[in-house]
Formats: structure tokens, C-alpha cells, sequence
């Protein structure tokens, strides 16, 4: 929503602050699910607008995976879902039966193309059993980290709701923002 003002005969539009957060890494292992959570402004646009799911694929281009419109890729039809929750301002995508090639950068979104508010994120999926989310000491369940920033530069810190052996993710620290 916008509040119109009227300046030397010009009418200007102030915009109405909007956010999207989110983890930035997720590990998973082939045959595996994995769980992202996406964190919105509960604004009246953002609670009705089109959420999704996509992956960039090397032309750059983000190509939806699943979203609110119902739509669910060819490729990953019955083994991904995207749950919103509009009244806690965030929606959940679970994806399973992980294959090697899900490895990639994600976006999680509101609006009508893949190109509006976004967050990027990191999946690598791995062979085998689960090796942790990289180097670093044990983070407890439930510790914050820095999940984004917003174009005024303020930072979002974010709790870590799927770790791995308690793993902190690869190149997280308390100034990767």
C-alpha cells in the first residue's frame, strides 16, 4: 500500500516498507527431504500475493518450482510442497526424495514474477549420510544468524530451525550479512 502525497503539484508515492527473510544455506543428502522457511512483512499485499519457490538455472533465469497458484514443476510433481501462512507471515517449501541434481541457488518469493521480492539461497545436496552444514562449532537449536539484509542496509537475524548435527552453515558468522 502506498500513501499518496501531493507536492508542488506532483503527486508522490511513499512507499510502504516490505521485507522477505530466510536462511541463505540448506544441506540436504540424496533420497533425503529438507524443510526452508521463508519470513515476510505482514502487510494486506504480501498476505494475498503469489508465493514461490524457484531455482536459477546457468542462463540466470529463476524457473518456478512450486508456488500458490497451484502450479508444481513436471520435475518435481509429488515430492515438493509449499505451505503458506499468511496470519505468521511466513511460508514453508519442503522438498523430498532429494535428488544430486536439486544441488543449487534458490529464491523464495512474493509476487507475480520470480524477479520481485526475493530472498537467494544455497541447497547442496550430498551422497550419503549427513555430514553437518560445514565447519565451524555446534550451534544450538535456536540460535539467531544473520539470514539477510534489505536495500537501507538493515540486517535480519534469524533462528536456526533445521541444522544439521548442529552445524553452523558454511561462511555464516556473526558479520556475513
Amino acid at each position: 500500500m502506498q500513501t499518496p502525497k501531493v507536492t508542488a503539484g506532483c503527486l508522490l508515492l511513499t512507499p510502504v516498507l516490505s521485507t522477505l527473510y530466510g536462511p541463505r544455506f540448506l544441506t540436504g543428502t540424496v533420497g533425503g527431504s529438507v524443510t526452508h522457511q521463508c519470513f515476510y512483512s505482514i502487510t494486506p499485499t504480501n498476505k494475498h500475493d503469489r508465493k514461490y519457490w524457484c531455482k536459477r538455472a546457468s542462463d540466470g533465469i529463476c524457473y518456478t518450482i512450486v508456488s500458490t497458484t497451484g502450479y508444481v514443476s513436471k520435475g518435481h510433481a509429488g515430492r515438493v510442497s509449499l505451505e503458506d501462512i499468511p496470519e505468521n507471515g511466513t511460508f514453508m517449501v519442503t522438498m523430498t526424495q532429494l535428488e544430486s541434481s536439486d544441488t543449487g541457488t534458490y529464491r523464495c518469493g512474493i509476487g507475480s514474477t520470480n524477479r520481485d521480492l526475493y530472498v537467494s539461497l544455497n541447497l547442496t545436496v550430498s551422497e550419503g549420510k549427513a555430514a553437518g552444514m560445514g565447519r565451524g562449532g555446534p550451534v544450538p537449536r535456536g540460535s539467531m544468524y544473520c539470514c539477510g539484509t534489505q536495500r537501507c542496509g538493515t540486517k535480519f537475524f534469524c533462528p536456526l530451525l533445521f541444522s544439521t548435527q548442529g552445524q553452523k552453515p558454511p561462511g555464516v558468522t556473526a558479520s556475513s550479512c
